[in-house]
């Protein structure tokens, strides 16, 4: 059994959201091609339908039509992010400016993350802002305002953050300005630059200087690089595979799994790189590699790959010698405990690892042990990182739940069962 085969994976999870929430700040008709038809997208899509924004469907693609920032309408009931933090902490900007009252609330795991990250620069902006916890956790009911603007100091390096002060400043059309530890993706940048707002980057700084004449613009989402990273993982440790992986997203600031598995000895080529909607997009073909080594996973590389530990710490067991990941603090408080999550599953298969504070350290040479059960964590990319583990293997392991997975690839086991066997 191996991974063999060329593949497409569903659109990007985050310019989806953001071809979805940022262009709704600007009055007008925009197309979005191939939007990941998740549930957390879709809680987007719910949102600014709420504020005004009209959605329907052409032929597969999504065209929306928004009044403008400054005619988005008081939602009429309730806004239910599911399982989408994305949803509320982009979001939240886009509603600190929209006049009424909003209130977001989730489900039983949204309402456990981190909120305050979002709310204390729109409070800082003049929205007025109320959650549990004096605004660290869902419900949140936001009091949209004409906002001011804002030179803020991040003290994580997060794209929703850095994202959600952007649209409040867009939204508001008030200058903004936001410094990162570390530089975060760069989406909401790209987009905002090619909606005609005036966006400057200058180190770890990101300044939204005049939004007065922007207008929404057709986005055609590549491929989602998260996504495709399961199957190159799979590939890259499973004997005969081989597999390419077409039309994805190639942006630097989220293919830090690509540079760290060539650094381990990875068989990994990239092709037919260009640019689709101000994004660099391209073709990625995997071989297997049975020559992998350890590493050492610094932080400063984890913002770029932070939504793929848990698919390197698979690739990890596989590789000869110790893997470290540093700096990765921020996956204690994602859909779950990530670094718990990966670390006791992979113990269940006879794995030696050690937890950090943040982050692991994976001895290669496991995967001794078939356990009968394996825990999902509730967390989309904890469940399919195990499907791969198995299957590269070669032991059927049942997850306990993967319904967790339509969160962001609902198409993850058709594509499965297309490229292995």
């Amino acid at each position: 059994m191996a991974f063999r085969g060329e593949i497409r994976v569903p659109g990007d999870k985050s310019i989806s959201h953001r071809a979805i929430l940022v262009n709704a700040a600007a009055g007008g008709e925009w197309r979005v091609r191939n939007l990941l038809e998740g549930e957390d997208v879709l809680r987007s899509l719910e949102l600014v339908k709420r504020v005004g924004v009209s959605v329907k469907r052409e032929r597969g693609d999504y065209i929306l039509t928004s009044p403008g920032r400054f005619a988005l309408k008081e939602p009429d009931d309730i806004i239910d992010a599911g399982n989408s933090g994305t949803t509320v902490r982009i979001g939240a900007g886009l509603l600190a400016s929209v006049r009424g009252l909003s209130v977001v609330t989730g489900d039983r795991y949204l309402r456990k993350r981190p909120m305050l990250r979002v709310v204390e620069p729109l409070r800082r902006m003049g929205a007025l802002v109320l959650g549990r916890g004096g605004g660290e956790f869902l419900p949140l009911a936001i009091e949209g305002r004409s906002l001011s603007g804002i030179e803020y100091e991040s003290p994580v390096a997060s794209a929703q953050v850095k994202s959600c002060v952007l649209l409040a400043g867009l939204s508001s059309n008030v200058p903004v300005r936001v410094r990162e530890p570390v530089n975060s993706r760069d989406h909401t940048e790209r987009l905002m630059k090619a909606m005609g707002a005036r966006v400057e980057v200058s180190g770890t700084s990101v300044a939204l200087k005049d939004s007065s004449s922007v207008k929404p613009v057709d986005v055609d989402v590549p491929g989602d690089f998260s996504s495709a990273a399961f199957f190159i993982g799979g590939a890259l440790v499973t004997p005969d595979s081989e597999i390419v992986v077409r039309d994805v997203l190639l942006n630097p600031h989220r293919t830090g799994f690509l540079s760290v598995v060539s650094r381990m000895g990875g068989d990994v080529k990239v092709e037919n790189v260009r640019e689709q909607s101000g994004e660099p997009v391209g073709d990625i073909i995997v071989r297997y590699s049975p020559d992998l080594r350890g590493t050492v996973v610094e932080e400063s590389e984890i913002p770029s790959l932070i939504d793929e530990v848990p698919i390197l710490s698979v690739v990890a067991v596989f590789a000869g010698g110790v893997t470290e990941i540093r700096g990765a603090g921020e996956l204690r408080v994602k859909e779950s405990d990530r670094i718990r999550a990966m670390c006791s599953n992979l113990r269940l298969f006879g794995v030696t690892v050690e937890e950090k504070p943040d982050g692991m350290v994976i001895q290669g040479g496991g995967g001794t042990v078939t356990p009968e059960r394996v825990s999902s964590f509730g967390d989309h990319r904890v469940v399919m990182s195990l499907e791969i583990l198995s299957r590269a293997l070669g032991k059927e392991v049942q997850v306990d739940d993967t319904t967790s997975v339509r969160t962001s690839f609902p198409t993850f086991y058709d594509i499965l069962r297309s490229v292995y066997s």
